[in-house]
């Protein structure tokens, strides 16, 4: 588990061997789920540890740009480090 601010909203990112969940603490909204296999990319960004996330849905979403990938943007995330080298690593195995 990783504690994560994302859009005002704190909780956790939490990494399987399929996804990654973030869940903000005490909202009853929807968690975010991303499918390893859709990411296309992720970048460090600020000075607070953030991590920007690039992935790919079969979803026509406000949010999504015109290349086809929507963009989720964490404003820090606690063990941001770890977390990026353990993406990394698992895209370079496919």
């Amino acid at each position: 588990m990783y504690p994560a601010e994302q859009h005002g909203k704190v909780g956790n990112i939490a990494l399987s061997s399929t996804k990654l969940e973030f869940v903000s603490v005490g909202s009853s909204a929807k968690p975010l789920i991303i499918k390893l296999s859709e990411i296309r990319g992720v970048k460090k960004s600020g000075l607070l540890g953030g991590l920007i996330i690039q992935y790919k849905t079969n979803l026509n979403t406000p949010d999504e740009e015109e290349n086809g990938l929507t963009e989720v943007k964490f404003g820090w995330v606690n063990g941001r480090d770890e977390l990026f080298a353990k993406l990394i690593g698992w895209r370079s195995q496919i």
